[in-house]
């Protein structure tokens, strides 16, 4: 455009001179002046797309944040209305609320049961846990086996901590944790046990190895890995259900021992 441009305006000097190499040398220069021109033009033109790209962006950004606090929102309020008909339903059926329920646990701390090693002891108290009690009164939920392999010395025991619950299994030589299983609500392990009461009914045995021995598959079809040559922790909900967990190659089974 700038070189038409060019050689319109110098026609006349074409026309009028002898020399054509000093008309082409003319057009070259006020090209290249007219080039040097545009470019500060290219560089305001360059920085304004950048900008309007960077307030498209931000305005895409705050609509995105917009929908997401709104659907957070719409989340938080279908979660209070459930809520309220589960707090409404509790207090027609007289049932309490689970911070009462859990309140109502009996948990004692580790050194009250002197029969667990200190070493356990010692690694339950670490962990903050205290171990919750059934209703029936007699001082239980740690118990000890071989639970993970053959030959093993191990103790299972139920830690609260927060109003939650694990089974740790624990070496009683060195009281480092191994595994742990069944995490739950305190307040999920209590039922009505009559007369208007409530009672905590998560209990810990250890189950020999020949009270499972002829199982092949667990109760989720997998199958247990043979022979079984060592103990399971049974988990009962007393007067309900109890559940047997047998580890096997890092895994657990379980396999339904009552209902």
């Amino acid at each position: 455009m700038y070189l038409a441009l060019a050689s319109i305006v110098l026609r006349p000097v074409a026309t009028h001179s002898r020399d054509s190499s000093l008309y082409v040398r003319t057009i070259m220069i006020v090209a290249s002046f007219c080039l040097a021109c545009a470019a500060p033009r290219d560089d305001l033109m360059e920085a304004d797309s950048a900008k309007a790209a960077d307030a498209i962006r931000l305005r895409f950004g705050r609509t995105k944040a917009d929908v997401e606090a709104a659907d957070s929102a719409r989340r938080d309020l279908a979660l209070r209305v459930v809520q309220q008909k589960v707090d409404s339903e509790r207090i027609a059926r007289s049932i309490p609320s689970n911070a009462e329920l859990s309140a109502m646990v009996r948990r004692l701390p580790p050194d009250s049961l002197d029969f667990i090693p200190r070493i356990v002891r010692a690694a339950l108290n670490e962990r903050g846990c205290l171990i919750p009690q059934p209703f029936e009164g007699k001082s239980r939920n740690a118990v000890t086996g071989a639970f993970t392999a053959k030959g093993a010395a191990e103790w299972a025991v139920l830690c609260s901590v927060g109003g939650s619950s694990q089974i740790l299994i624990i070496d009683s030589q060195s009281g480092e944790v191994i595994d742990s299983l069944n995490e739950g609500d305190d307040a999920d392990g209590l039922q009505g046990i009559g007369g208007g009461k409530w009672g905590y009914s998560r209990a810990l045995n250890r189950l020999s190895k020949e009270a499972i021995g002829h199982r092949l598959i667990d109760d989720y079809g997998k199958a247990i890995p043979q022979p079984i040559d060592h103990d399971a922790l049974d988990v009962a909900f007393l007067e309900k259900a109890s559940v047997a967990h047998y580890r096997a190659g890092g895994n657990w089974y379980r396999v339904i021992t009552s209902d």
